[in-house]
């Protein structure tokens, strides 16, 4: 495998502006996999897009599951749709319903 040459680019901060999670994962092992694969096919296959939303839900996790507090073991809709924005701005052609689709009442 061949490693990306290039730092990942940290495309979106929080507002408070840290590192987001989605630009921290791009740091990881698995990660930099994904950059290598989306820079030389400019597109994404199903099984890297499925380990890169893996990577995303874990890291979200990863602060709540150290403190034990299982309450706020929760993912906001805004907050899946930021993440999803942030792949799609990351990794241009990727479609946003590929990532996430809020749940919508019919009526």
């Amino acid at each position: 495998m061949v490693v990306p040459k290039e730092e990942p680019m940290e495309v979106c901060h929080t507002e408070e502006g840290e590192a987001s999670t989605f630009a921290s994962c791009l740091w990881s092992t698995n990660g930099r996999m994904i950059e290598n694969v989306y820079s030389h096919s400019k597109s994404l296959p199903e099984k890297y897009k499925q380990l890169l939303s893996t990577l995303v839900i874990h890291k979200e996790f990863e602060g709540t599951a150290a403190s034990g507090d299982t309450a706020k073991f929760k993912i906001t809709t805004e907050r899946f749709l930021q993440l999803r924005q942030h792949i799609c701005d990351r990794f241009s052609g990727e479609k946003p319903e590929d990532y996430y689709m809020p749940y919508k009442t019919t009526r």
